[in-house]
């Protein structure tokens, strides 16, 4: 780039004539940039791998997942054309023709598939819990090495990541049966249901009269001098109450 911009600019900036001239310059020298940054620039390709946690450890167990996948949708594909041999086998069969041994060989090469394709499902599931326990593991060690690289005086600029999931603001109303309402009118059945019932359920008193009764207690009585150290440190302005007793001495 220096060398181009080197060729098409004059040594001494007085030989500009015009203002016009500088601005094309200048528009010359911003085009030889982004030719020369677009001809040797990498190309990022972000995707949803695309994490600051990310390491070699999770690359490896996603590949061995994606790899299982594919693996059960081929068994999946070879089952099925399995399948649709042997049906039209069965369906263009005469009486005259003898294909017990190819139909044998049909069933046991299908029970061959489905056992197959059980395995290859657990060894979907067994690689999803691996990748999932990477994954686990790079965030503890990724986060565990901020939190030790941090300063002290910003320690608690990562205090947001300990911070619980945000619960939902309402909650859906469900009837007794379990069903959720959302209808206005159904709404307003169930809060009336559920606070003002027409048909109230009795209660049976008798309960307090089994209830054991303890002896009533006595109360000390009050002296003057307390009565004053209460009233020691209130108001002298405030309105008298009910009782109409102010707190004026």
């Amino acid at each position: 780039v220096r060398g181009r911009i080197n060729i098409g600019l004059p040594s001494d900036p007085e030989e500009y004539s015009s203002a016009n001239e500088v601005e094309n310059k200048g528009l010359w020298i911003q085009h030889s940039f982004a030719q020369e940054w677009n001809t040797y620039k990498e190309e990022c390709r972000p995707c949803e791998k695309s994490k600051s946690w990310w390491d070699s450890e999770c690359s490896s167990q996603e590949k061995s997942l994606r790899n299982a996948r594919r693996d059960l949708r081929l068994r999946k594909h070879r089952a099925k054309l399995t399948q649709r041999t042997l049906t039209n086998l069965l369906r263009n069969a005469s009486p005259s023709d003898n294909l017990t041994q190819q139909i044998e060989t049909l069933e046991r090469t299908m029970a061959e598939h489905r056992t197959a394709i059980e395995r290859d499902r657990e060894a979907v599931i067994v690689a999803a819990k691996r990748l999932k326990g990477a994954t686990k593991r790079a965030k503890r060690e990724h986060f565990d090495h901020i939190l030790t690289e941090t300063h002290q005086s910003r320690i608690w600029d990562n205090v947001h990541w300990t911070r619980p999931r945000k619960q939902q603001a309402s909650v859906a109303l469900t009837n007794a049966e379990g069903e959720i309402v959302t209808e206005p009118n159904a709404v307003g059945q169930l809060f009336q249901e559920q606070f003002t019932p027409t048909s109230a359920r009795g209660v049976d008193m008798t309960v307090v009269e089994n209830m054991q009764q303890t002896p009533e207690r006595t109360f000390p009585a009050i002296s003057a001098l307390e009565i004053a150290e209460a009233l020691l440190n209130t108001s002298n302005l405030s309105a008298p109450g009910p009782d109409q007793v102010s707190w004026f001495w």
